[in-house]
Parts: C-alpha cells; structure tokens; sequence
C-alpha cells in the first residue's frame, strides 16, 4: 500500500514521529492540568535523556524541512500550547501561526524565528527574541521580563497588558503595535518605532529620546516622569477614550512636530506656549 502511495522513507520517517510528538504534547498537557499526575507525566520536547543540548527540537525540525519548509508548524504548531520549552534552542525555527500559548520559553532562543500569526501568550522571561519576526503575534499578557528583542519585528502585535519589565527592546519595530496596559519599567527602548502604536494609558516611565511616535495613541498615557527630547508626535493623539495624556512639570517635552498632534489638551498648550 506504501508503494502505491509514492511516500519515501523519509515523509514515513517523518509523519510517523510528529504524530507521535502530538500525543506526547496532548499527554503532557492533559497531566499538567492535574495535581496528581503533574510531576509523572512530563514531557520534555526539546531534551532525549538528561544533560542532552537543547537543540534536539530544531533538528527535529530541520529534520522535517526534507518534507517541506513548513511540515514541523503545519502538523505539530497547533499542539505546542503548555509545552515546556524552557531552555529550548529554537533560533531561525519556522513557527509561524504556532499555538505556543501557556508555553514555558523562559530562556528559550527564538533569535531570528518566524513567529508571524503566532499565539504567544506564554512565559517568555530571559528569552532570546533578538531579530525574530512576531508580526501580529499575540502577545497579550505574555511575560517578558528581561526578553531581549533587539530588532525584533512586533508589528501590529498585540501586548496588551504584557510585562516588559528590564526587557531590551533596542532597535524593535513596534509600528501599529497594541501597547495597552504593558508594563514597561526599566525598559530600553532606544531606537524603537513608536508610529501609529496604541499607548493609551500606558505608564511611560521610560526614555522616549528621539523616537518615532507619530500617529501614536497616547490618550491617558502618563508622561509624567518620562523623557521625550527630539520626539516626534507627527499625527499623535493625545486625547480620547482613556482622557488626556498626563504630564508634570518633570515631563522633558522639547518634541517635533507637536503642533501637527490631534486633540492636545488645552492645559498642555499653555504650558507648551502654542497659544
């Protein structure tokens, strides 16, 4: 029956072992989710035996790159919800579209993956996301504290309510990104693109130096201890939905471009002179 099918041993090889790793994730989480059965059933998709690298799941998928680029995400993705990925040598991977929700991926290496479309509500802390492409990732609530994600590509994501705590964001693109209610204590965001994200009442107690935030939501954003020299609020709106942006006399504005920014309360134009 084999023959008549035209399968080669390698697309047998192949499916054969992604299924089985379905029934070992489906396993692994149905085990998780009782107290009894949490430390005895436990699957590690990343680790054969103790001590091995952490790499055995990127073979795995390159292993199945002979099939087609996209078998491993296409077959496994949807069954990576609750996964322990911790630790997990994932740089370059083809995950896009993944449900890697409640995943553990602390300290993982996803620099450079294809994580486009990707559910991402998982614990990121300490991972490596630098250059990896998370356009319209889901994001929400993710925990990414001291996440690096140098040039990471986060359009259109969304993280809301995400926690950036200590995370490094130099260079990332953000554009269109949401940014509701992230917490970004002690984040560094030097060089990111702001444009068109929604900040609306997000606590931006952070170096906002010459960066891009023109047709930002900023409605409700609290500014009041954040640095915003060499700005640009092109388009930004700075009222709405969540009420006017708040800011003190320590806010640093010396901003581009403010006069063209929509819905400027009037408080802040007397203090600004642009009345």
């Amino acid at each position: 029956q084999l023959k008549t099918q035209d399968l080669g041993q390698r697309q047998i090889d192949v499916y054969a072992g992604l299924n089985v790793m379905i029934l070992l994730l489906e396993l692994h989480r149905y085990g998780q989710r009782r107290e009894e059965l949490k430390h005895k059933m436990v699957f590690y998709p990343n680790q054969q035996f103790q001590g091995d690298d952490e790499s055995l799941l990127l073979r795995v998928i390159s292993y199945s790159c002979g099939v087609g680029d996209s078998v491993f995400v296409q077959t496994v993705g949807r069954f990576l919800s609750g996964a322990n990925l911790r630790r997990a040598n994932l740089s370059g991977a083809n995950l896009r579209r993944a449900n890697l929700s409640g995943a553990n991926l602390s300290k993982a290496n996803l620099s450079r993956a294809d994580l486009r479309n990707a559910d991402l509500r998982a614990d990121l802390g300490d991972a490596d996301l630098s250059g990896a492409d998370l356009s319209r990732a889901n994001l929400s609530g993710a925990y990414l504290c001291d996440a690096i994600l140098n040039g990471a590509v986060l359009r259109e994501a969304d993280l809301s309510g995400a926690i950036l705590n200590d995370a490094n964001l130099h260079g990332a693109n953000l554009i269109r990104a949401n940014l509701r209610n992230v917490r970004f204590d002690d984040t560094n965001l030097s060089g990111v693109d702001l444009r068109g994200a929604d900040l609306s009442g997000v606590d931006l107690d952070v170096d906002l130096r010459g960066l891009d935030l023109s047709g930002a939501d900023l409605s409700g954003a609290d500014l009041s201890r954040a640095n915003l020299s060499g700005a640009t609020l092109s388009d930004a709106n700075l009222s709405g939905t969540f009420g006017d942006v708040k800011w003190n006399e320590n806010t640093k504005w010396n901003v581009r471009a403010l006069e063209t920014a929509v819905n400027v309360p009037e408080a802040l134009k007397q203090h600004l002179g642009m009345q």
